[in-house]
């Protein structure tokens, strides 16, 4: 019996900018209400790639977007 394709791609994943992902989702990261939130939903979800949302800061603020994203070592 042959393995169809999706059954062969879900064993192996799949490659995207020279890269192996087991992950298909892509989780973009606006929205959220704070970057706890933020990483506590990535974290759960999975992912290893993510989009990033640009937006204004509170420069008082401590922490960025791209700080959870690193500690998670996401890809962006």
């Amino acid at each position: 019996m042959t393995r169809g394709r999706d059954e062969v791609e879900s064993a192996t994943g799949w490659e995207l900018g020279g890269k192996t992902w087991s992950s298909r989702l892509i989780v973009g990261t606006g929205g959220f209400r704070s970057l706890d939130a933020m990483e506590g939903a990535l974290r759960a979800s999975g992912t290893e790639i993510v989009t990033v949302a640009l937006r204004r800061v509170d420069p008082l603020a401590q922490g960025s977007v791209l700080d959870v994203i690193d500690r998670l070592g996401l890809f962006a």
